[in-house]
C-alpha cells in the first residue's frame, strides 16, 4: 500500500497565483484524480495503471503524477492553450469534429 498520498502539481505551480487558465486546467486535473471526488481512482492512474478495464496492476508513482499535472497545467498557459487551440481548429481538416457529438 502507498505510503504517501500522491500530489497531483506541476512543477510550475507557482504559476497558478498570475495564470488563472493554468489553475482552471490545473484545479480541474487535480479533481479528476482525487479518488474521493471522482471514482474509487484517478484518471492518470486508470490510464497508466491498467489495461483500460479498471483493474490497477500497479501504483502511479509520484514522478508520473507530477509529469502529468505539468503538461496539463502548461496546457492552460498562453502557448499551452494556443497549441491546443490550433490542433483543435486542425480537425476541421476531418470534417470539423473530433469525438463523436462534440462539434468545434
Amino acid at each position: 500500500m502507498r505510503s504517501k498520498k500522491i500530489q497531483h502539481v506541476g512543477v510550475s505551480a507557482h504559476r497558478l497565483k498570475s495564470n488563472p487558465m493554468e489553475k482552471v486546467f490545473a484545479e480541474a486535473w487535480k479533481e479528476r484524480n482525487d479518488p474521493v471526488s471522482y471514482r474509487p481512482i484517478g484518471t492518470l492512474q486508470t490510464l497508466l495503471c491498467s489495461k483500460g478495464d479498471g483493474i490497477i496492476e500497479r501504483e502511479l508513482t509520484q514522478e508520473e503524477a507530477t509529469a502529468a499535472a505539468t503538461v496539463i497545467q502548461w496546457l492552460g498557459s498562453p502557448v499551452g492553450f494556443s497549441w491546443l487551440r490550433q490542433t483543435l481548429e486542425n480537425t476541421k481538416k476531418f470534417g470539423g469534429v473530433c469525438c463523436k457529438g462534440m462539434e468545434l
